[in-house]
């Protein structure tokens, strides 16, 4: 069951990081009815959604250190994995 959550929590994090780009574009398109020169605009948009696909990737890998510290907590209190995936549990739920 929890590998599925895994997976499904991946399929949405592909999206997210599929939609970054779109939403830069949208503003730049934006900017230039505004009266913005097109390739400043587009320029702008891909530096800021790479900047913002870099601080998403780094919050995701913290993510992952996470998890595995409560791994490593719930095995040296309990001797098992069941805190850990309650904790997983509760976190998703919310």
């Amino acid at each position: 069951a929890f590998t599925v959550l895994f997976v499904l929590s991946g399929f949405g994090n592909g999206s997210t990081y599929k939609m970054i780009p779109a939403v830069f574009a949208r503003e730049a398109e934006e900017a230039i009815t505004s009266g913005a020169g097109a390739p400043q605009a587009f320029a702008r948009a891909r530096r800021v959604s790479g900047a913002v696909i870099g601080i998403a990737g780094a919050v995701g890998a913290l993510g992952g250190v996470a998890v595995n510290l409560v791994f490593r907590a719930s095995y040296q209190d309990g001797g098992s994995g069941d805190t850990a995936f309650l904790c997983f549990l509760a976190f998703y739920a919310l």
